[in-house]
């Protein structure tokens, strides 16, 4: 066997070997980043990364030619990459396109050559250590709710911390200042500063008497199912505001870019009530009309932490 008798589909390794032995045309692209590649391929390879917006513009710039057979490979049958490129390259209208779904780890146990660097030899040390908040990095976006309406906009995150032991999240604490409170939705002045004064005074709020809102983890439980960007703690802590402190619970997703920085992000759902901001709520009150608003108050939170000196 030569190569694949059929327009497209998936292929095995030994057809992708049988096809590179022929010395029939083919054009075989690893379409995974530039770390992987250079990590582990398949000699003779080319590479265009299938998570890049430009990876057709890529291929075109490998081979112009639609009816080229092209060849798609990943890291392993788990993973949907060569799946994807091969449906893209399709769509745009290559014929003969071929899945080596496999991969590269279909293609090793197979017992055939490989070429690149090799994985790093010895992983990183898990990051241990207390990361002091990057006050120009991190916010807290707001929206707040009725039948037919929202409003949006931020406050600052002025302080906090998080603490890691051996790559677990130990304690996290910040601290959001009232104070500084936008909103980003209402164009006219006059209506975005009577908005920002409500949400200050005592119906709300109350930032004179209660300037910060701060919240302090009791525990970080780590998700052991999480897949990467989907939460991996879970997070239970209080949070004071207008003077009252209650325990919240919430998913987090928390992680580090590079030994020096970790950073956290989560959506939380907070019932303001709890802690005694009730106009407009109708748990509290009856006929509020147009006057009701939404007991929920939605947090965004994205905290980046740099490694303390």
């Amino acid at each position: 066997m030569n190569s694949p008798t059929h327009l497209s589909g998936e292929i095995t390794a030994m057809e992708l070997h049988h096809w590179l032995d022929s010395g029939k045309p083919l054009m075989l692209i690893n379409v995974m980043g530039e770390g992987c590649f250079a990590e582990t391929h398949i000699p003779g390879s080319a590479r265009a990364c299938v998570y890049e917006t430009a990876f057709l513009d890529q291929v075109d710039q490998l081979n112009p030619d639609t009816g080229a057979s092209i060849v798609v490979y990943g890291n392993h049958s788990q993973s949907l990459a060569s799946q994807v490129a091969a449906e893209k390259l399709l769509a745009a209208g290559h014929t003969h396109v071929y899945d080596f779904r496999g991969g590269v780890d279909d293609w090793i146990a197979a017992g055939y050559e490989i070429q690149g660097e090799g994985p790093k030899a010895t992983p990183p040390d898990p990051l241990s250590g207390t990361f002091n908040l990057d006050t120009d990095r991190s916010v807290v976006r707001w929206t707040g709710r009725n039948l037919l309406n929202h409003h949006e906009g931020t406050a600052p995150l002025v302080a906090g911390e998080i603490e890691v032991k051996s790559g677990e999240l130990v304690r996290c604490h910040f601290q959001v200042d009232l104070r500084l409170i936008t909103c980003a939705d209402l164009t006219d002045t006059s209506l975005r500063t009577m908005l920002i004064h409500h949400l200050m005074d005592a119906d709300f709020f109350d930032v004179a008497k209660h300037p910060t809102a701060e919240f302090t983890s009791t525990s970080a439980k780590p998700l052991s199912e999480a897949t990467p960007g989907m939460p991996n703690y879970e997070l239970t802590g209080d949070f004071t505001l207008r003077g009252q402190t209650h325990s919240i619970t919430f998913p987090a997703v928390i992680g580090s870019s590079d030994p020096n920085t970790i950073a956290g992000q989560a959506e939380i759902d907070l019932d303001r009530t709890r802690w005694g901001a009730l106009y407009g709520s109708g748990k509290f009150f009856d006929r509020l009309g147009g006057h009701l608003v939404n007991d929920l108050i939605h947090l965004h939170l994205k905290i980046v932490a740099n490694l303390k000196d």
